[in-house]
């Protein structure tokens, strides 16, 4: 897709010791938790995950009056705090196939940044009704 697309992959240190050979330099950015980059008038913040791997990283994307967390397959981590209020909405991850993410920990994370919309990912189909189920009694979901 990169190669079709030419687009810049901003990653963590293990996504890039797996592309340098496969993507040119350029389109290439290497980030750390805390550092920040500028890609096409975007700034891109990099926050410390809580998965394995090689410094995996949940990512504040900002674009003028626009702001996005995502919080990659990670679980819960109180690191965010100093992100509170940079974003605006907030993609999560809510179970599986994620070994650390949860319905619970997204609840957290929606009081912790203190956002209004929640797009909740990662959630089995074979398991819908008890997530949704799970996402009232966690406040994420209204109805």
């Amino acid at each position: 897709m990169q190669k079709t697309t030419g687009t810049i992959i901003v990653c963590n240190l293990g996504a890039y010791a797996l592309l340098k050979s496969k993507v040119a330099a350029e389109k290439l950015v290497l980030l750390e938790p805390g550092e920040s980059a500028e890609v096409k008038g975007a700034k891109v913040t990099a926050i410390e995950s809580v998965h394995p791997g090689r410094k995996p990283l949940m990512f504040i994307v900002e674009v003028d009056e626009v702001s996005l967390f995502h919080g990659s397959d990670s679980g819960y981590t109180s690191d965010l705090e100093e992100y509170r209020g940079r974003a605006k909405v907030a993609f999560v991850p809510v179970g599986r196939p994620s070994p650390t993410a949860s319905v619970e920990d997204a609840s957290e994370w929606l009081g912790l940044l203190d956002l209004a919309p929640l797009c909740p990912y990662m959630a089995p189909k074979r398991k819908h009704h008890a997530s949704k189920r799970d996402f009232k009694r966690n406040r994420l979901m209204s109805k």
